[in-house]
């Protein structure tokens, strides 16, 4: 199956139907890939689809709600973005990714990241801001951080429980943020105050040219 064209759209009418693709053949030209609630047969199946050797051109790869997951990333991809895809196992060594979009927590032994020297964008899974001491995810995100030392963008995304009560104020564990120029702060803080948390992000931000806010909207059960 050869494909010149630079888009595919596939559709699926039968929710609990199959849609395959055959075995063999390349897609030479395609640039972006979007899979949304895709099950693939096989750790390896979506990892075939996407490689080098049958998508060449691949610059851009968008996979929410996708599983499982494994497969080694085209070098020739710019734009990596996951999200909730359960059982990710990835190594991804693009050199030329400059755009990394993980709502998953980064888990070294799944999600191996390789020479990444020309990211630009980076955005994370949530930053729990209280919560018990130790809280894995927070830990992959600080994990994350330490291995790029300058990126022109950074998202990050900090959530209050609803319900602080005798939890532990974690932001202090976030020591190191990358030189950046953009900085984008998601908050979903159920009304709490949040000052804080903001001012302690700023701190351990140098050369930071421009800041945006943006406000997770709640909406409680009956409203």
């Amino acid at each position: 199956m050869e494909f010149s064209g630079g888009e595919i759209t596939a559709k699926r009418s039968d929710p609990g139907g199959d849609l395959a693709l055959q075995p063999a053949g390349t897609f030479a030209r395609l640039t972006e890939l979007v899979l949304i609630k895709a099950w693939f047969h096989g750790p390896s199946a979506l990892g075939d689809l996407v490689s080098s050797p049958r998508c060449p051109s691949l610059l851009k790869l968008v996979s929410p709600f996708v599983t499982p997951l494994g497969w080694s990333i085209s070098p020739s991809t710019r734009s990596l973005s996951f999200k909730w895809s359960c059982g990710i196992l990835l190594n991804c060594s693009t050199p030329q990714l400059v755009s990394l979009e993980l709502s998953d927590p980064y888990v070294p032994s799944s999600i191996q990241l390789g020479n990444m020297e020309l990211l630009q964008r980076l955005a994370t899974s949530f930053f729990l801001v209280y919560g018990p001491e130790g809280f894995p995810i927070n830990h992959t995100i600080l994990e994350l951080l330490t291995r790029f030392r300058g990126i022109q963008d950074l998202t990050l995304n900090l959530a209050f429980p609803r319900v602080i009560g005798h939890d532990q104020y974690l932001m202090e564990d976030i020591t190191i943020i990358p030189r950046i120029s953009f900085l984008t702060l998601v908050v979903m803080n159920y009304g709490h105050a949040f000052g804080a948390s903001l001012f302690h992000v700023l701190k351990k931000c140098t050369g930071l040219r421009s800041l945006s806010l943006h406000f997770e909207v709640i909406l409680e059960v009956g409203s």
